[in-house]
């Protein structure tokens, strides 16, 4: 149960940031339904991120961060599970005055909770080096990386046209 919440939390973590980062155009082509199902799937993964440290404690793994030998690539998912929680507090409380202005900026941690989390995965979990789920893992840190690329991309080309 462990790994399966893990590996299914890392492929719908890969949709998801594709998602997010391409909103305005896919609701433009399929509608605001699109943003429901967003964060519909947001909640989904929220759930399978708190069940699977949760199995991990449950089955002997350490909660709190460790220098020990062999909890290095914990780290990266203990890391990833605190900026997710900042990212998701960003999201639920994005009309609020205080973040109505900057909420993306704190929301956009998603892309380093997806890094720590294929760190982790790649050092502690054993199907991202077993066939099929390697290809599937090398195909997310590729698609993930070209979204962040494209969007910073993106943002230094704007801010060069309008300085």
């Amino acid at each position: 149960m462990l790994r399966a919440a893990g590996l299914l939390l890392f492929v719908l973590l890969v949709i998801q940031i594709n998602l997010g980062a391409h909103m305005s155009y896919l609701i433009d082509k399929f509608g605001a339904r699109l943003f429901k199902f967003h964060t519909t799937l947001g909640k989904v993964i929220y759930g399978l991120a708190f069940i699977h440290p949760l199995l991990a404690v449950l089955s002997g793994v350490r909660l709190l961060p460790s220098w020990a030998p062999g909890e290095f690539y914990y780290n990266f998912g203990r890391m990833a599970f605190v900026l997710l929680n900042l990212a998701v507090l960003a999201a639920l409380f994005r009309t609020t005055p205080f973040l109505s202005k900057f909420w993306h900026k704190i929301h956009i941690l998603n892309y380093a909770v997806f890094y720590f989390v294929a760190i982790h995965s790649w050092g502690v979990g054993t199907d991202t080096r077993v066939f099929p789920f390697v290809i599937i893992y090398w195909l997310g840190v590729t698609t993930v990386t070209a979204t962040v690329v494209s969007k910073f991309y993106k943002l230094l080309s704007s801010s060069r046209v309008s300085a």
